[in-house]
């Protein structure tokens, strides 16, 4: 058993309240890691959240109202764009094949609507 191992073992509680106070002092370190997690692990992550809705419907519910009453711009043009244009287009950036996503620039244009992939939509930051 490797050093760190053995000192984690023997000094577990420690250990864990040395990183929650370390999460707590840089909540953006944390959140980019957690993100490229779920970036590299889609599938697995996907399967998780769908597991958790299914387990906690009430709190699925609950986190859906509280984004549409947070964002309630963004999730009008949402719902416009979608029952607006039903079918999926390709991507807008030339030369890319990809299924796009619908976005937009502005949410209180909704029917102003950019087709782009989710390679595209993440470089962009649309």
């Amino acid at each position: 058993m490797s050093y760190s191992r053995e000192y984690y073992q023997k000094n577990k509680e420690k250990q864990k309240e040395w990183n929650r106070q370390w999460r707590l002092k840089n909540p953006m370190k944390c959140s980019a890691s957690v993100v490229k997690w779920q970036r590299l692990h889609r599938e697995k992550y996907n399967a998780y959240l769908k597991k958790w809705q299914q387990e906690n419907p009430e709190k699925f519910k609950a986190l859906k109202t509280s984004y549409r009453h947070r964002h309630p711009e963004r999730h009008r043009a949402q719902w416009i764009a979608f029952y607006t244009h039903p079918e999926n287009k390709k991507c807008s950036i030339e030369g890319c094949d990809n299924i796009g996503q619908r976005c937009h620039k502005d949410y209180s244009k909704p029917l102003e609507i950019v087709w782009l992939c989710r390679q595209h939509r993440g470089s962009i930051g649309g």
